[in-house]
């Protein structure tokens, strides 16, 4: 799963490795940051050193103070582009997927169909597909054939520039992980397809012959689970009926029933027994 490289951002404004992150939200912003005071053209060559640094959130926080700029708002549509894509490329060195994919369509509806637009497109498929792998390995069946430790009961989020979980803890997983992954791989999907329409390359079929692999896996892994559960049913059934105290467990009413019934019986019975030995010394007469 290639990406494009910084070189190409700075020559061509290309792309550059990894995922983006789209400017935190209000709630987590307060106080405002700062104003940058330069040029959007010089800003994005400080995230680049910040993102190359690791410095997560102080490239995070960078950005924040780019948005606000005065600059920002008179840059023309390249340079906030060129922008977009430099913030993706810091967002992906975070491994902040989904951010990164965000800045990544954001570079893209300012670029259209210029070289910048193609990678733009083809980095947000692969920041998706990035998101899909790591959903991926949240399946139990695939952390035991990868030999992975099981997963705490709500142990993922998704992590920000820093790393470290947005929203609630185990927001994410707490559905289905396989439909949380199918989700994320054909969301990935649709964006390789829109680059691959605009002119196929090889990294971005290789991208979209994983995707495919992966929904062939995920349905198999679906299908098991299936079979399973209809074979845990059959059997739940087949033991109750070996049960020979199942039905007094499962009808206490129809329990109830059968004693009341009894004891209707036993008060008729006297009277019959009554009668029958008169009707013997009938019989010796």
């Amino acid at each position: 799963m290639n990406l494009r490289s910084w070189s190409l951002l700075a020559a061509a404004c290309a792309l550059g490795a990894q995922a983006p992150q789209t400017p935190p939200s209000d709630a987590q912003t307060a106080p405002s940051p700062a104003a940058y005071s330069g040029s959007v053209r010089d800003a994005r060559g400080r995230l680049r050193e910040l993102a190359e640094a690791a410095q997560h959130d102080e490239a995070a926080a960078f950005a924040e103070r780019v948005f606000v700029a005065p600059a920002w708002s008179v840059a023309a549509e390249r340079e906030q582009a060129e922008f977009w894509f430099a913030v993706g490329v810091a967002r992906g060195a975070a491994q902040a997927y989904p951010q990164a994919a965000d800045a990544a369509h954001a570079a893209r509806g300012l670029s259209g169909s210029s070289e910048l637009g193609l990678s733009s497109a083809y980095n947000a498929g692969a920041f998706r597909l990035a998101h899909a792998e790591r959903l991926r390995q949240d399946i139990p069946q695939i952390r035991e054939r990868l030999k992975l430790p099981p997963l705490a009961p709500s142990a993922q989020g998704v992590p920000q520039l820093g790393g470290a979980p947005q929203g609630p803890v185990g927001q994410e997983t707490a559905s289905d992980p396989i439909a949380v992954a199918r989700g994320a791989y054909l969301a990935a999907r649709a964006d390789l397809i829109e680059r691959w329409r605009a002119g196929p390359d090889a990294d971005t079929c290789a991208n979209l012959e994983l995707v495919v692999r992966r929904l062939r896996e995920l349905d198999e892994l679906e299908r098991q689970n299936e079979e399973q559960q209809n074979e845990s049913s059959e059997r739940e059934n087949k033991d109750q009926k070996q049960d020979p105290q199942h039905q007094d467990k499962q009808d206490p009413n129809q329990q109830q029933d059968q004693q009341q019934n009894e004891e209707q019986k036993d008060e008729q019975d006297p009277k019959e027994q009554q009668d029958k030995p008169e009707d013997s010394e009938q019989e010796a007469k």
